[in-house]
């Protein structure tokens, strides 16, 4: 995992992939593990940072409905890109 945080700040806590699924589709594995992983620790997570947004999903409304969940977590959801 490229480490993309100082290493005296926060820390990288899990890594949740999709090989090959589009970014159309929010229903792979990797993507509803994060879900639940964020839902189950949210006292201990406050990003979810992801690579570019268009990974997450290219439907806007998709992606406002996976930034609302997250937010019901109190997690946000942070872009690299």
């Amino acid at each position: 995992m490229p480490r993309l945080l100082p290493a005296n700040g926060p820390q990288g806590i899990g890594v949740f992939t999709d090989a090959g699924v589009s970014g159309f589709r929010r229903n792979g594995p990797g993507f509803r593990r994060m879900l639940i992983f964020t839902k189950e620790q949210s006292n201990s997570i406050r990003y979810v940072v992801v690579q570019e947004l268009s990974l997450v999903s290219r439907d806007h409304r998709v992606l406002a409905d996976v930034v609302n969940s997250l937010g019901r977590s109190g997690v946000q959801l942070r872009s690299t890109f």
